[in-house]
C-alpha cells in the first residue's frame, strides 16, 4: 500500500491529532503571554557621568573625550551621540541593527566606561550605564491627596518596595521623587557677626557627621558591638549640638541657624497629575514572560489593597497598559472570527455547501494549530502575530481549496470518494508543495531581515507560514479525510457562472495574446506613473487618544522657571475641549509609557505634556491650537504637540543632522537648513539643537593676597558656596534614609547677583572682602555641546502638518539642499523616519535574494523549465500593479507594513500561477492541443483562483475595518493588488504560455 493511499485511509487518526491540536491552540489564546505590540532588543541605550560644578567645555575635554574615544573602539556599536551640559554628560549608544545577543555587547559597553573612568579628572561621579532605555512601562500610578511633598515622598518609598511582593514586578521606578535634605540657614544676626562664621559652623557639624566604625568586642561567648556615637540620630539632636564661638563660648546650633529636614531647595524633576503635585510610580515587568491581561487584574487588586494601608495619600491610575492590551487584542480577536466567517460564508456560495463547508473546516483547524505550534515555540500573542493570523487567513484556504475541487471532479466523473482523494492527492501533493514553497518563499525577507522595523513585525511572517505550512499539510491529510466523509456526486453537473466566465477568459488569452500582453505593459506603466502620486510614510500615527505636548526651554532655563511656565501651559490645556486630564512631568520626559517613545532623562530643560482626549479624532483641533495660540504666549519655549507614533522611535517625522568641527560653521549651516525648511510646504515646528549661550561669572582670585592670608582656592570657593546656593557639609543618616546636611543662604539658587561683591570670606577670625581677593569676567558658554559619533553635530527637526508625511517634505527640500555650498569640513545627514525607512527597506532588499533563490528552487522542481519559470515570475508585477490604485482610492500612504503587503501579494499570485500553469501542463502530457489545453485548464481554474482571491480580501476586510492605524495599508495593497492581478494572471499567463511553450500535441502527431 502507498503511503498516500495509508494516510488517506487512516482518516480517524489524521482529524483525531489535527482537532486536539487545534484545541490545544485555542487554549493557548486564553494562556500565553501576551502584550499589545513586540519589544524591541535593547540595541539603544546611554552612559550618565556627572561632574558638579564642571563648565561644558572642561567636561567635554576631560570627561567626553576618553569616553568617546573609548567607545568608539566597540565594532558593534553604529551610532554615538553625546550631550554634555553644565556638571554632566550623556551619550546615547545605538547598536547596528543586525545584533542581536545586545548582553554581550553592553558588558563590552561597560568595561569601555571602566577604561575610560581611569582617566576622569578627581570629583567625576561614577559613570551610570542604562541598557534598559526602551523598557515601556506596565502601569503608572500617582501618588497624590497630600499637599506635603515629604509624606508623598515617604509613600513613595514605601509603596516601590512593596511592589515587589507582588509575583511578575520586574523593577520599579519614581518619577518626580523629591530629595530630603537637612538644611541649615545662618540667622541673619550671625552673617556677619564676628563671633562667629559660616566656616565654622560647617567645620564644626562636618566632624560630627562622619561614620567610624569599631569592631565588636568578644564578652564570654558573645560579641559585643560598640558605637562611639560619631554621628547624628536624630534632628533634635543637630539642632542641639553646640557650637563653639570664637570667644570659646557654646552655643545649641538652632540659636544660631535655622535646622530644618525639607525637600530639596531645588528640585532636579517634577510631576504633576491633572494639576495636582504627586510622585509617579512607574511598574515595569519582563517582556514576552507575563500574561499582561492577567497580571494587570493582579495588579489593580494588589494596589487596592495597598491603598487602605496609606490612607494619607491616594493611588490614582495614570497609564494602564494592560487595558490598552486587551482592547487591542479583543478587536483584533473580533477581526480574526469576522474574517473566518467571511470566508466560510464565501467557500459556501461558490463551492457549493458540502464542498464549502469541507475548506470551512480547515480554517480553525489550521488557524488554531499554527497558534499552537507558536504558542510551542515560546510566541507570545500580540496585535502583530494576531494580524498575521488575519492575513493568512485567505492564504490557507487555497491549498484546501484546489484539492476540494480535484476530489469534487472526480468524484463527479464517477470515482468513489477514497479514490478521488488518493488521485487528487498524489496528482496535487508536488505542485501545492512547490505553491506552498513559492509562497513561504515571498515571506522570507520578512522573516530574515534586521533592523528594529523588521523586529517589530517579524510575527507576521512568521504566523504567516506556519499558517500555511499546516495548512499543506492539512490539505493532503484532513481535506482528504473530510471530503471522503462529506463529498457527495453532483448530478446536475452544471457549470457555475465561474466556469463559464473562465472559458471565455480562455478563449480570450488564445486568439487575442498579443493585445492582451500591450493591454499588460501599458498598464504596469500607468501603474508605476500613479505610484509616484502615492503619499510615502514609513509607519502611521497611532490611534490613542494620547495627545504628547513636549517642550523645550533654553539650555540655560532654570528647571524653577521650566516648571512654573510648563504646569500654567497643561493648565490651559486642561480648560480646553476634548481634554479629559493632564498629565505633566518636569525635568525630564517621564516614564515611557508606549513602545514608541523615547525616555529623556536629566533634562532640566525638558517638559512634557501628556493630554488624554475623549476621541483621538480631536487631536488635530488641539495640536492646530497648540500651535497657533498657545506656543505664541511662551515664544521662550519650544511647544511641540503631536500623536503618539508606530514602529521604531523618532525624535520627529523629519530630522536633519549638521557634523562640523568649527561651531561657527556649524551654526551657520544649520540656520541656514533651518531656514530652507521653514519655507517647505508641510513642515511645522521648525527647530534645531543649538540652543542659546549661558552667561558664566568667573572669579578669578588674587592668589597673592590669598597666600598672605593663608586662604586657598578651594575655602574660597566653599566660603562661596556655603553664602549663597549652599554646599554639602556633612550626612544625616538616623532612622531614615541616608541625606545631605546642606548649609546655604536663605535665598540659596536666588541670591542676588549684585550682592557677590558684599560677601566677606573668612579665615579663622580674619574677613576679606570678595571684590578685594578677586575680579570678576562674565563670559558666554555654550548651553550644551552635541557630538556624533565623536563630531559636534547639531540637529534640525520639524513635524509635519496634516495631509503632509516626511517623505512630501523631504521631498521638496532635498534639491535645494544639494544646490547650497557648504564649508568644507561641514556635511548633513538625513535621520528620523527616512532613515528608519531606509534601513528597513534596505535589510529587506538583503534578505531579498534569499527568497528569490528560494522562490527559484521551488519553481524548478516544480516545473524544471527557464520559460515556465519566467511566465510565473511575470505575475510580480502584475501583482504591484494594482496596489496605486487602491491606496490613491483610500488615501492611504505606502509605508513599511504596506510594502509587506506587496510581499504577502507577490506570494499569493505565484501560488495562483503555478496552480493554473500545472493545470495546462498536465493536460499537453495527455495530449490536448496547446489551445485546448489552455482553454480548458482556465475554465477549470479560475473558480478557484478567484475563491482564494475573494476569501483573501474576505479576510483582510476586518482590517481596514479596524480602529488601528497600522493595518489598513497592509490590507489596501493586498486587496488591491490581488484584484487587479487576478484579471490580468488569467489572461496573462496563458496568453504568455501561448507564445514561449511549443505544441506538443502537434509534433506528437506528426510522429505518429
Amino acid at each position: 500500500m502507498s503511503i498516500v493511499r495509508l494516510l488517506v485511509h487512516q482518516k480517524r487518526l489524521i482529524l483525531t491529532t489535527s482537532i486536539l491540536l487545534a484545541l490545544f491552540g485555542i487554549l493557548s489564546w486564553s494562556n500565553m503571554n501576551r502584550q499589545e505590540d513586540p519589544f524591541f532588543p535593547y540595541r539603544h541605550g546611554f552612559v550618565l557621568v556627572q561632574y558638579p560644578g564642571a563648565d561644558v567645555h572642561k567636561i567635554e575635554q576631560q570627561v567626553l573625550k576618553p569616553l568617546e574615544e573609548e567607545l568608539a573602539q566597540i565594532e558593534e556599536l553604529e551610532e554615538i551621540r553625546s550631550t554634555v551640559r553644565d556638571g554632566f554628560t550623556q551619550v546615547l549608544v545605538q547598536m547596528l541593527e543586525h545584533i542581536d545577543d545586545t548582553d554581550l555587547v553592553w558588558d563590552k559597553v561597560r568595561r569601555a566606561v571602566s577604561r575610560a573612568e581611569r582617566e576622569f579628572p578627581e570629583g567625576v561621579l561614577e559613570a551610570t550605564v542604562e541598557d534598559r532605555l526602551l523598557d515601556t512601562a506596565l502601569a503608572v500610578y500617582a501618588i497624590a491627596g497630600n499637599p506635603d511633598v515629604m509624606q508623598l515622598r515617604q509613600a513613595a518609598k514605601d509603596i516601590k518596595n512593596r511592589m515587589f511582593g507582588l509575583q511578575g514586578v520586574g523593577k520599579v521606578r519614581l518619577y518626580g521623587m523629591p530629595e530630603e535634605q537637612v538644611t541649615i540657614t545662618l540667622k541673619e544676626a550671625f552673617v556677619t557677626s564676628q563671633t562667629i562664621n559660616h566656616e565654622a559652623i560647617a567645620e564644626q557639624i562636618a566632624a560630627k557627621t562622619t561614620a567610624r566604625p569599631i569592631k565588636p568586642l568578644h564578652v564570654g561567648r558573645q560579641r559585643v558591638s560598640l558605637d562611639a556615637h560619631t554621628e547624628f540620630k536624630s534632628l533634635a539632636e543637630i539642632k542641639a549640638t553646640p557650637i563653639q564661638l570664637f570667644n570659646g563660648e557654646q552655643l545649641p546650633l538652632s540659636t544660631l541657624a535655622d535646622v530644618r529636614i525639607e525637600s530639596e531647595t531645588v528640585g532636579q524633576s517634577g510631576f504633576w497629575h491633572q494639576g495636582e503635585r504627586a510622585v509617579a510610580v512607574a511598574i515595569y515587568v519582563p517582556n514576552n514572560r507575563l500574561n499582561v491581561v492577567k497580571f494587570g487584574q493582579q495588579l489593580r487588586e494588589y494596589i487596592t489593597d495597598l491603598s487602605i494601608e496609606y490612607p494619607y495619600v491616594s493611588l490614582k491610575e495614570v497609564f494602564f497598559q494592560p487595558d490598552r492590551v486587551t482592547d487591542r487584542l479583543q478587536e483584533l480577536g473580533y477581526s480574526l472570527l469576522t474574517g473566518m466567517a467571511f470566508v466560510t460564508l464565501i467557500l459556501a456560495l461558490f463551492l457549493g455547501l458540502r464542498p464549502g463547508l469541507v475548506v470551512a473546516t480547515i480554517i480553525p483547524l489550521v488557524t488554531f494549530s499554527a497558534l499552537a505550534i507558536f504558542n510551542l515555540g515560546g510566541g507570545v500573542l500580540h496585535q502583530i502575530a494576531i494580524a498575521g493570523m488575519v492575513i493568512g487567513l485567505g492564504m490557507l484556504v487555497d491549498n484546501a481549496i484546489v484539492m476540494v475541487e480535484n476530489i469534487q471532479y472526480y468524484i463527479d466523473q464517477g470515482r468513489r470518494g477514497g479514490e478521488a482523494s488518493v488521485l487528487s492527492v498524489k496528482q496535487l501533493a508536488m505542485s501545492l508543495f512547490s505553491a506552498t514553497g513559492t509562497t513561504i518563499a515571498a515571506f522570507m525577507p520578512m522573516l530574515l531581515s534586521q533592523g528594529n522595523a523588521s523586529d517589530f513585525t517579524r510575527a507576521i511572517p512568521t504566523m504567516i507560514i506556519l499558517s500555511i505550512s499546516v495548512s499543506y499539510i492539512y490539505a493532503i491529510t484532513v481535506t482528504p479525510s473530510f471530503s471522503h466523509l462529506f463529498l457527495k456526486p453532483n448530478k446536475q453537473r452544471q457549470q457555475s457562472a465561474l466556469q463559464k466566465l473562465g472559458q471565455k477568459l480562455g478563449q480570450t488569452a488564445v486568439t487575442r495574446g498579443a493585445y492582451i500582453l500591450l493591454a499588460a505593459i501599458l498598464f504596469i506603466i500607468l501603474s508605476g506613473y500613479l505610484f509616484t502620486h502615492v503619499q510615502k510614510d514609513f509607519f502611521p500615527d497611532t490611534d490613542r487618544n494620547q495627545l504628547i505636548i513636549d517642550v523645550k526651554y533654553p539650555e540655560n532655563y532654570h528647571i524653577q522657571e521650566n516648571t512654573l511656565l510648563t504646569r500654567a501651559m497643561a493648565q490651559q490645556i486642561a480648560d480646553r475641549n476634548h481634554v479629559q486630564k493632564t498629565i505633566t512631568f518636569v525635568g525630564n520626559s517621564g516614564p515611557v509609557f508606549y513602545y514608541n517613545l523615547v525616555e529623556k532623562p536629566h533634562s532640566p530643560h525638558v517638559a512634557r505634556i501628556v493630554a488624554v482626549l475623549d476621541d483621538v479624532n480631536n487631536s488635530h483641533e488641539l495640536i492646530d491650537w497648540i500651535g497657533k495660540q498657545l506656543s505664541p504666549q511662551y515664544p521662550q519655549a519650544e511647544v511641540v504637540a503631536h500623536r503618539l507614533g508606530q514602529g521604531p522611535p523618532a525624535e520627529a517625522p523629519v530630522e536633519l543632522k549638521v557634523i562640523a568641527h568649527d561651531r561657527v560653521q556649524l551654526r551657520d549651516t544649520v540656520q541656514q537648513i533651518q531656514t530652507e525648511l521653514q519655507q517647505t510646504q508641510g513642515a511645522r515646528m521648525v527647530r534645531n539643537t543649538l540652543g542659546l549661550g549661558m552667561a558664566k561669572l568667573t572669579l578669578s582670585p588674587d592668589d597673592y593676597l590669598l597666600n598672605r592670608n593663608n586662604i586657598s582656592r578651594q575655602q574660597l570657593a566653599s566660603g562661596l558656596a556655603l553664602r549663597t546656593s549652599g554646599q554639602i557639609i556633612g550626612q544625616y543618616r538616623g532612622d531614615r534614609d541616608p541625606m545631605n546636611i546642606v548649609m546655604q543662604s536663605a535665598d540659596h539658587v536666588n541670591f542676588p547677583i549684585e550682592q557677590l561683591s558684599n560677601i566677606a570670606i573668612y579665615h579663622g577670625q580674619e574677613k576679606l572682602s570678595l571684590s578685594t581677593i578677586s575680579q570678576n569676567s562674565i563670559s558666554y558658554l555654550p548651553a550644551a555641546i552635541h557630538h556624533l559619533n565623536l563630531q559636534r553635530t547639531a540637529s534640525i527637526y520639524a513635524e509635519t502638518k496634516e495631509g503632509y508625511t516626511y517623505n512630501d517634505v523631504l521631498t521638496q527640500l532635498q534639491p535645494r539642499l544639494e544646490q547650497m555650498n557648504f564649508p568644507r569640513g561641514v556635511s548633513y545627514q538625513i535621520a528620523g523616519a527616512a532613515k528608519e525607512s531606509s534601513e528597513a527597506n534596505q535589510s529587506l532588499g538583503n534578505a531579498l535574494p534569499i527568497g528569490v533563490i528560494l522562490l527559484l528552487v521551488f519553481l524548478l522542481i516544480e516545473f524544471n523549465s527557464f520559460k515556465k519559470v519566467l511566465i510565473i515570475l511575470i505575475t510580480v508585477p502584475l501583482a504591484f500593479s494594482g496596489v496605486p490604485f487602491g491606496l490613491l482610492l483610500t488615501g492611504t500612504p505606502f509605508g513599511f507594513t504596506a510594502t509587506l503587503g506587496v510581499l504577502a501579494l507577490v506570494g499569493i499570485v505565484v501560488n495562483n500561477a503555478i496552480v493554473l500553469l500545472d493545470l495546462i501542463q498536465r493536460h499537453q502530457n495527455e495530449g490536448m492541443p496547446l489551445a485546448t489545453a489552455i482553454e480548458q485548464a482556465v475554465a477549470r481554474r479560475t473558480r478557484p483562483i478567484i475563491l482564494t482571491t475573494l476569501t483573501t480580501i474576505a479576510g483582510l476586510l476586518p482590517l481596514v475595518m479596524t480602529k488601528s492605524t497600522l493595518w489598513p495599508p497592509l490590507a489596501w495593497s493586498i486587496i488591491s493588488g490581488l484584484t487587479v492581478s487576478t484579471a490580468l494572471s488569467l489572461l496573462v499567463i496563458p496568453a504568455m504560455y501561448q507564445f514561449l511553450i511549443k505544441d506538443d500535441s502537434t509534433a506528437q502527431h506528426e510522429t505518429h
